[in-house]
């Protein structure tokens, strides 16, 4: 498998209202999307998986580290040149009446990328519409329609449409399926599905619920507090967590079952504050199994053997399985 997107020592700091104080909200990632695979990045509302995905295609500037798409480094792109790069990389953003123009009609929305970039003839674009509208699901009258017309799974179509109609290699989907009803989440995950296969498509899917990462990503990555605490490939992660937290997450939902106990682990305290995280290990102050070296020490990503992708960051993990 051909590494299509590689982040290194991604880290990315936010100044805040406070005089010399920085919210930290991504802290030295490292990951690697393959070619033809799906990466879910899973975690609690604010551990920063949002914001590694707008890393990972440059709509946020990192405060360090890199990122290389197909064998180029983006950080060192020029503006033109990112822009001629990103017709390869697109985005899907969970509230798709917040990312549609309600001045612009379903034709203008799915047209517009086409345009930007300076792609085909009228002609050939109108058909390259009509052909990413209908391969979405939307129905025959879809294009002269407005978003405000559409229902949520609708708008999220468009939305889709949208990205496809450049024809990338990556898709990055953040929650897109979080403000859908769960009968519409699973036509729309479907979609994703259909189109990874039909298009070869890679994915990076964000998402805080496990189901959902459970049922569309082939390799997974856990986060907390801006930091990836354990990565594998889905069977790794669901079938043998290993991370307190990836075991805490999974034992909040019923229907995900592992072969460790199924029990309620329920965390104590709160998710302590990105602008003031805690030294050493950053769940150290919500883990039951904490000794002092989690105090003092930050873990870092090591292989759990036998495997030879399964990675934790947990002191007691890399000298004692849990």
């Amino acid at each position: 498998m051909s590494e299509l997107l590689v982040v290194r020592d991604l880290s990315k700091e936010f100044t805040t209202g406070e005089r010399g104080k920085t919210l930290k909200a991504v802290k030295n990632v490292n990951l690697t999307v393959h070619e033809g695979r799906t990466l879910g990045i899973v975690g609690e509302s604010g551990c920063g998986k949002s914001t590694l995905g707008r890393l990972m295609i440059r709509l946020y500037e990192p405060s360090s580290g890199s990122v290389h798409f197909d064998g180029k480094d983006l950080s060192g792109l020029s503006k033109k040149d990112l822009r001629t790069e990103r017709r390869h990389f697109q985005m899907v953003f969970q509230d798709p009446f917040a990312s549609l123009d309600p001045r612009m009609s379903v034709e203008q929305l799915v047209e517009e990328p086409l345009v930007i970039n300076k792609m085909m003839s009228k002609e050939e674009r109108a058909r390259a519409v009509a052909h990413a509208c209908d391969r979405v699901g939307l129905p025959e009258d879809a294009l002269s329609r407005y978003p405000h017309e559409f229902s949520g799974g609708q708008r999220q179509r468009i939305s889709i449409a949208r990205a496809i109609i450049m024809s990338p290699k990556l898709i990055v989907a953040d929650e897109p399926v979080s403000a859908l009803d769960v009968s519409i989440q699973s036509q729309v995950l479907n979609l994703f599905e259909d189109l990874k296969d039909d298009l070869r498509l890679t994915y990076v899917f964000i998402s805080h619920d496990l189901a959902v990462i459970r049922h569309i990503a082939d390799d997974v990555a856990v986060m907390y507090l801006g930091e990836v605490v354990e990565y594998g490939t889905n069977e790794e992660i669901f079938r043998s967590p290993q991370h307190p937290y990836t075991k805490a997450l999974m034992s909040a939902v019923p229907e995900i079952t592992t072969n460790t106990s199924t029990q309620r682990i329920v965390l104590e305290g709160d998710i302590p504050s990105p602008i003031n995280p805690p030294t050493g290990c950053s769940f150290h102050t919500r883990c039951s199994f904490a000794m002092d070296v989690c105090k003092r020490l930050d873990p870092q990503l090591k292989l759990f053997p036998p495997s030879t992708s399964h990675e934790v960051a947990c002191h007691l993990v890399n000298e004692v399985t849990l």
